[in-house]
């Protein structure tokens, strides 16, 4: 391709803010996305655009023509909106708001994509930037030229909380890493790894993104509790850093030595943790994806999860469904999992079969069409 024709691209500014916190599922998922955007040669450049100053270095990579960081107090967004400031700074024929709102003076030269609506459910109302986003989504929601959302479900909520035509929504779900999080071709070095890493060398459970909220760790432990006697070869391990309140209320339950929390790991002792246990247990109460899900099922390990929100669209009929303000049914699930050995190598390989459906080539090239028809 010539330079010429190269400087005739249409230009398309990406929010990257997300891209500086990798621990949380947005910042990954997005990530992943622009670069395989960038790996399918798209007809567009790109420029990254960042509301903040903290968090990691944001490379451009060959695909962006340059990155553009501004950090200003919410207080001047006002302000920025009604001197369009982003627009005259970050001269572009679309925009691209990956975080559910981008303050933009023109929200109709936006592409817009909305993860979850739990700042308008109140399902974690602790923190202070759902307060902000239900505050400002709605109304960018509704003058946006098009809006992306990963589940059917969250579109529906999208729907309920905006008002916008349904034809305004595209559901493009998130796919996986099927590189990275896939089953093991050696067992004994995934599991090698994690002792050496862990100390761990027998059977356990795993459960991963805890928290004191919305992903209802608090229950599962007790309801491990109830049942933890009958099973003293197993351990239920928790990839989380507990606050003091967490340890506490496991001596007081009893359940301290069967419980490990490894505190947060990296994608490859994640991954070992998924091929080497027995079975996920995500009892989260809401979901705009449910990416953990889709992870353990592409390392082969199967789910026992949650009957609510998104998470029905991930499992398929492969999970273990249970109702996650329920204890008795969390731990009836358990039990009944490891009584039945339902850890079967037919079972972990339909699992990997499932998670085969969401990649992110797929999700790539459906953004990709998105862009070409609003640009």
């Amino acid at each position: 391709m010539s330079d010429n024709n190269y400087e005739t691209k249409k230009t398309i500014a990406v929010d990257a803010t997300p891209f500086m916190f990798p621990g949380a599922g947005v910042g990954r998922a997005i990530e992943t996305l622009l670069n395989t955007i960038a790996s399918l040669n798209p007809p567009f450049e790109f420029i990254l655009y960042a509301r903040r100053f903290k968090g990691k270095a944001l490379s451009k990579g060959a695909y962006a023509k340059r990155i553009c960081r501004y950090r200003f107090p919410k207080f001047l967004e006002p302000v920025m909106k009604a001197t369009s400031f982003i627009e005259h700074f970050v001269k572009a024929d679309l925009y691209h708001a990956t975080d559910h709102y981008m303050p933009l003076g023109h929200p109709e030269n936006a592409i817009l994509t909305i993860h979850d609506m739990m700042f308008m459910n109140k399902v974690e109302s602790n923190w202070g930037i759902h307060d902000y986003l239900a505050k400002n989504v709605p109304a960018f929601a509704r003058k946006c030229r098009h809006i992306i959302t990963c589940s059917e479900y969250t579109k529906s909520d999208i729907i309920k909380f905006t008002g916008v035509d349904p034809g305004k929504i595209t559901v493009i779900p998130w796919g996986i890493d099927h590189n990275l999080f896939s089953p093991a071709q050696n067992d004994i070095s995934s599991a090698h790894n994690i002792k050496r890493m862990l100390g761990i060398d027998y059977p356990y459970f795993l459960s991963v993104a805890c928290s004191t909220g919305r992903k209802n760790t608090l229950s599962l432990i007790r309801a491990w509790a109830k049942i933890a006697r009958k099973f003293p070869a197993y351990k239920f391990v928790a990839v989380w850093a507990p606050p003091r309140e967490v340890i506490k209320l496991c001596h007081e339950l009893g359940v301290h030595d069967s419980i490990i929390f490894t505190g947060r790991v990296d994608d490859h002792l994640l991954r070992d943790l998924y091929r080497s246990g027995e079975f996920l247990v995500y009892p989260s109460l809401y979901e705009g994806f449910g990416l953990p899900v889709l992870e353990a099922m592409s390392c082969g390990m199967p789910v026992i999860t949650s009957n609510v929100t998104s998470i029905p669209e991930v499992g398929g009929e492969l999970a273990i469904y249970i109702d996650p303000k329920k204890e008795d049914e969390i731990s009836s699930a358990i039990e009944d999992f490891i009584y039945n050995k339902r850890n079967t190598p037919e079972l972990r390989r339909k699992c990997t079969e499932r998670a085969s459906f969401f990649n992110w080539n797929t999700c790539a090239e459906k953004t990709l069409e998105i862009y070409s028809r609003f640009i």
